[in-house]
């Protein structure tokens, strides 16, 4: 599976139970110019817009937090698994029920049902003689 359609699968399961699913409130803490490619193809192909605040982790956090009950944030996006878990432990999350979620993604949380793993990444590493 392409990371692309990965996204799209993922994003239209979580929309799936949204009442007004033309617009996706997106918080990101993420940097990589990759991410406008996502976005956009994400649009063209399921007609839903992505408004995004970018910021990070920590005063992304915040803000969700003195949102309260009122928060337009449907996703919160870290590259920091440490701060989703501070997130979840502040009650930041609520369960998501979607069929394509459940099949698709992995669940990563303590609760099971507020957050999961939708990437993948490689690392390479190389040996060096050289010391330090």
């Amino acid at each position: 599976m392409t990371v692309f359609k990965g996204f799209v699968l993922a994003l239209a399961g979580l929309l799936a139970g949204s009442v007004s699913a033309q617009e996706l409130n997106l918080y990101s803490s993420r940097h990589y110019q990759t991410d406008e490619a996502l976005y956009t193809n994400f649009t063209k192909a399921t007609g839903i817009k992505i408004n995004r605040i970018e910021g990070g982790e920590d005063p992304l956090i915040e803000r969700i937090r003195n949102e309260g009950e009122r928060s337009p944030a449907d996703v919160l996006i870290t590259v920091d698994a440490g701060r989703l878990w501070r997130a979840e432990q502040m009650g930041l999350f609520q369960p998501v029920k979607a069929a394509t979620l459940e099949s698709r993604i992995r669940r990563t949380c303590a609760s099971q049902a507020a957050c999961g793993t939708a990437s993948r990444r490689a690392r390479a590493s190389s040996p060096t003689t050289r010391r330090r």
